[in-house]
Order: structure tokens, then sequence, then C-alpha cells
């Protein structure tokens, strides 16, 4: 059974508030469960061994798990094919919530969705560096609505399981003139309208989060974000490598300096970005002669510090504008009752 949310227009209000045209937002759950897929995202039909998996994750010690089904899709040669979301689809749902940030999203019955055209959507991509043809674009949307997400919170058994988007309208689905102009419709996941709802969301800087090239670089980033939030140049981020590629679904398939430099390269990603000043090796856990987890401090820029705490601001402005507003609701009460 999936718990429905209900957004509200405040708090649809609220999430669409933005005082930076680079902002966007980073949803404390949903953004973090590894829920995407690094190595082979699609196999034909035939030849799938499986066409799911289950991944474990925790937010400060909280635990989750979350599970995908893959979708079944068709390529242009008439091949049934099993397809997961990989890193495509990251790049365009992200792309589409924040076209609902800009003035595109839809409250339609109590969940957030977006109308948007495919040449925007597009054009949205490649700004920020990832050109995709239109049917790259529309076989991104396909595996995204036929594609499966539960999220369990293990403490609680609380789930939310649909369709990434559960929800579509399709405005110009064959090629040809005019096609690229016709409006579409997606809902995102329960979980995103729950997220929003709750306030479980912070300000994160969208163009940062589109540069970043690699998969488990922008994983890491959103992660520092929603969990970092006593961002200091003097107090790193202190995660380890195994909780790293756990926790963003890379996992620890493989030899031991091999992820280790996965690690490495995606920190030196987030340097190139301006997003870490520095990172270094605290500890190296040891078993014999193999190195069995690797121990880190990462240093933020004085860049990311400002955005932390510019995002701390926001979110307690938030947080007294939903408190006004429902002391507000009491006191009307209050004095109704006593009329």
């Amino acid at each position: 059974m999936t718990p429905k949310a209900v957004l509200s227009q405040m708090s649809l209000d609220l999430f669409c508030a933005s005082q930076e045209p680079d902002t966007t937002r980073s949803l404390r759950i949903y953004d973090l469960a590894p829920k995407y897929c690094y190595d082979k995202p699609v196999t034909p039909l035939s030849d799938a061994k499986v066409a799911s998996f289950t991944r474990p994750f925790s937010i400060k010690g909280h635990p989750y798990e979350v599970t995908v089904q893959a979708a079944t899709i068709t390529d242009p040669k008439g091949v049934e094919q099993v397809a997961f979301p990989a890193g495509r689809e990251e790049l365009v749902e992200a792309a589409l919530r924040k076209m609902a940030l800009s003035g595109s999203a839809i409250n339609h019955k109590g969940s957030l969705g977006v109308k948007f055209s495919i040449y925007d959507l597009k054009q949205e991509l490649a700004q920020h560096g990832h050109k995709a043809s239109h049917n790259d674009i529309k076989r991104s949307i396909l595996i995204l609505r036929r594609s499966t997400l539960r999220i369990t919170d293990q403490e609680t058994g609380k789930t939310w399981e649909e369709n990434f988007f559960p929800q579509l309208a399709v405005g110009g689905w064959a090629d040809g003139p005019g096609s690229e102009y016709s409006k579409w419709y997606v809902s995102f996941h329960s979980l995103v309208t729950d997220n929003i709802t709750n306030l479980q969301y912070r300000d994160m800087n969208y163009p940062d989060l589109m540069a970043i090239k690699g998969m488990l670089a922008r994983y890491i980033f959103q992660r520092m974000v929603s969990v970092y939030t006593y961002a200091n140049p003097k107090e790193p981020y202190q995660p380890t490598r195994n909780q790293l590629l756990t926790e963003s679904g890379k996992g620890l398939t493989g030899r031991s300096s091999a992820l280790t430099e996965q690690v490495k390269r995606a920190l030196g990603q987030l340097m190139d970005q301006r997003i870490i000043e520095h990172w270094d090796i605290t500890k190296r856990d040891v078993e014999g002669k193999k190195t069995v987890n690797v121990h880190y401090n990462i240093f933020p820029t004085k860049r990311f510090v400002r955005q932390v705490i510019r995002a701390n601001d926001q979110e307690r402005q938030r947080t007294a504008t939903v408190t006004r507003s429902r002391l507000a609701e009491v006191r009307a009460g209050l004095e109704g009752s006593e009329s």
C-alpha cells in the first residue's frame, strides 16, 4: 500500500518559490535513494537475467531500502529490451523538476506534475552540456514511465511504490513537423510529493548538478547538500569509501584499488566543479594485505559553504512560514468555536 501525501497549494508555492534562477531542490529521501543503474542498464529481453534490484541506504543512521523494477521497451529495430533508469534518465528527471520550479508545475489531484515540450526539454539539457535527440528523450521518458520504484522506511515500514512517472500524457509521439513543440505532461513519484509536503528538501545549485559528468560524483554532491548542513572549511565531510559506493548504488564489486580509484575520480570531478577544495585519506582499514575501507576528510570550497548557509536560511524561512500558517488556522478555529 502506498501512502499518498496530498500536495497543498501552500506546499507547492513554497517549493517553487526561488530567489535565485540557478536554484533547484534536493529532496531528502527521494534524491538520496540509490535508484539508478550504473552498469549495463539495457539488456535484450531474451538475455535478461534480472529485471529488478534492491539496495539498502541510510540517511543519518535512519535505514531505508529501495527496489527498482526495470522497464520493458522496444528498440528502433523492434527488439524488446529490459531497461533500468540510468544516467540520462537521472538528468531528464532533474531537468523536468527544474522546469516545474520555473513555472511549469501542475498540482494535479494532489500530486506534483510538469507540462513541457520535447523541444524545451532538449534545450534545457543542451544548455547544461547534455545533448540528446528527440528519440533519446522520448526513450528516457518511457523508461521512467514504465520502471517501478519502491522505497521503504525500514524502521516504520512506510512504503512509497509506483512508477518513477506515474502519469504520462503524450503530446507528440510521432516524429514530424511540429511534434517537438507539442505539450506533454508527467507526474512525479508520490515520494516527491511527500518530501515537498513535509518540507524535506533543500536548495541546491542546479548548474553545478547538471555540470557534474559522473553519476557517483552527482550522488556525492546531492548527499553533501542534504546531510552536510554544517558545512565549514575547517569541518570536513567525513564519509568512507564503502559508504559512498554502497549508498550511491555503485556497489563494492571489484578490486579494492579499483573501488578507491572510482571515489578518487568522483572527488576530482567535484574539485573541478569548485564544490570541494581538497580532500585527503585519514585512515585505511586493512585486513591482512587487503584494504577493506578508506576514510576521507572532504573540505568544501567557500563557494559551497555560502550555498549551504543560504540553503539553511531558506529552510528556516519555509519552516517559519508553515508555522505561522498553522497558528493562524488554529486561532481561526478557536475564534469560530467561540462565536
